[in-house]
């Protein structure tokens, strides 16, 4: 569930300019968010609130406070993973994690998620979670025009 609502917010109130143009125009953004992810803290904050607010609150009045704490965390690492300067570390971590488990061609999918503890569960179940977000967030360019506009 964090994937999907990361996956509907990861881009809400995106005003069309880039991290570059907030950090270079000092704008009332990059003041607020600093010179790191300043367009994916923007959209965690505006997720946040929307979730914060009774009517929209559709999982946390539902979950324990710590499964709550765990759902929403899930969806920042998510949306601030959508920031293309995070890319290569991502990559390479999930491509560790992959290789680690000899992850390849289909074969030993089933260590995708690392059960060898439960932090590890946590971990990797937010690897592929932030993986997969960002995977979807940039495969826009690798469509066919018509089913990409």
């Amino acid at each position: 569930m964090s994937l999907l609502v990361a996956a509907l917010c990861h881009d809400v109130g995106h005003d069309g300019f880039n991290n570059k143009y907030h950090v270079v125009t000092q704008s009332d953004r990059y003041l607020m968010y600093g010179d790191t992810n300043v367009q994916e803290s923007y959209h965690v904050a505006e997720t946040l609130k929307l979730l914060n607010m009774n009517e929209y609150d559709f999982v946390c009045q539902t979950l324990t406070p710590l499964q709550c704490q765990l759902f929403k965390k899930r969806i920042i690492e998510c949306i601030i993973h959508t920031d293309m300067a995070s890319m290569k570390e991502l990559r390479n971590k999930f491509g560790d994690h992959m290789a680690a488990f000899n992850i390849e061609n289909g074969h030993n999918s089933e260590h995708l998620i690392d059960s060898s503890s439960p932090k590890a569960i946590e971990e990797s179940k937010q690897l592929v979670s932030s993986a997969i977000l960002h995977a979807c967030d940039i495969s826009t360019s690798l469509r066919d025009f018509d089913v990409s506009a």
